[in-house]
């Protein structure tokens, strides 16, 4: 190859990487304000009773499977495939070899390690045996997985935590093998019963633990004070359909505000980008007060409704800036593939 060609395929490579850094640009970046009018106990697997709960530690943990948002159809997570047989009695999942939890000194000073089916199988026995020892209602979709009868007899001094229809054949593999057929056992994976997280970091924390493998980590180890702030994980092992990694937006700040006409008064001054779970009897005025920033072309604020049942309806706002977030009725939120991206006027064509 001699020296002409050599520069232009340098200048070739300088003007592709300089296009994939401005399309990178355009996504990556920022900070995503977002209030939860509940304040949060704990934050972790298989203990969430709050909204501010389950919004948090679906940041910050995976598991098999998730939620689409938009859809609220089960896609992969953790694993990347399975498969249901038996007439929905055997469940068999395939992970991802390329997940890792994040990194903490359980694991040695700046060290992590791979999530393998064992992690899996661990993290929902525990959970299993704290639902047992606190005496919490026992859910068909556990009670119905092979063995369970030995962990629901379960004792304090009993430290054996055991399903047998948990089954690890080896680090990327791990079948589930029930007693009846349950067509929704999917969804008992994709709740925060499925979570995962590292022993060493349970043996080492306990439910203070804060070691996840989700898009975002907690910035600080200790959770208190009126905000939590989550950064982006920047060994997250899933990307999005055009093979961009995740997630887009560097930094999530959730604070707690339970007075709603504060919380709005926030928003209005632009200190908060999504605020949850506002009463209906706050809108009306709220919507007169910011009648043009909701019919602006393009809108300022967006409003969706959320319907928990026929007496139970409230409402999120957003900011129109917001890209690609779904909001469902089972108030399921991912953040990883949310991006800010400032929207445009609708084009009116002419006949």
């Amino acid at each position: 190859m001699n020296r002409l060609n050599i520069i232009f395929l340098l200048l070739i490579l300088l003007f592709t990487n300089c296009k994939e850094g401005n399309i990178r640009d355009k996504k990556y970046g920022g900070t995503f304000k977002i209030n939860a009018s509940d304040v949060p106990d704990i934050i972790f697997p298989g203990q969430v009773l709050k909204l501010s709960e389950q919004l948090i530690i679906n940041q910050v943990y995976v598991g098999l499977v998730k939620y689409n948002t938009q859809t609220l159809n089960i896609i992969s997570s953790l694993s990347k495939k399975w498969r249901v047989e038996r007439n929905q009695s055997l469940y068999t999942f395939y992970i991802n070899d390329n997940a890792y939890f994040h990194k903490d000194i359980c694991f040695g000073k700046n060290k992590t390690r791979k999530i393998t089916a064992y992690d899996v199988k661990y993290s929902i026995e525990q959970i299993a045996k704290f639902h047992v020892l606190k005496q919490h209602e026992i859910s068909f979709q556990l009670s119905n997985i092979k063995g369970s009868n030995d962990i629901l007899k379960l004792t304090v001094n009993n430290d054996t935590t055991h399903i047998s229809g948990i089954k690890v054949i080896n680090d990327t593999t791990i079948v589930f093998e029930l007693e009846k057929s349950d067509p929704i056992f999917i969804h008992y994976l994709a709740s925060t019963n499925g979570l995962v997280f590292p022993k060493e970091a349970f043996n080492m924390y306990g439910f203070r633990s804060t070691v996840g493998s989700g898009a975002y980590l907690f910035k600080y180890p200790d959770i208190k004070g009126q905000t939590i702030t989550l950064i982006a994980n920047p060994n997250f092992f899933l990307k999005n359909r055009q093979k961009q990694k995740l997630p887009f937006i560097d930094t999530i700040q959730v604070s707690f505000i339970t007075s709603t006409p504060k919380e709005l008064s926030m928003f209005e001054q632009g200190k908060l980008d999504m605020i949850t779970g506002v009463n209906s009897n706050y809108v009306v005025d709220f919507l007169d007060k910011n009648i043009d920033k909701f019919q602006n072309d393009p809108p300022y604020y967006i409003m969706k409704q959320i319907s928990i049942s026929e007496d139970d309806i409230n409402y999120n706002f957003l900011r129109s800036n917001i890209q690609n977030i779904h909001l469902n009725s089972i108030n399921y939120f991912d953040f990883s593939k949310v991006f800010f991206k400032e929207p445009v006027a609708q084009e009116i064509t002419m006949y």
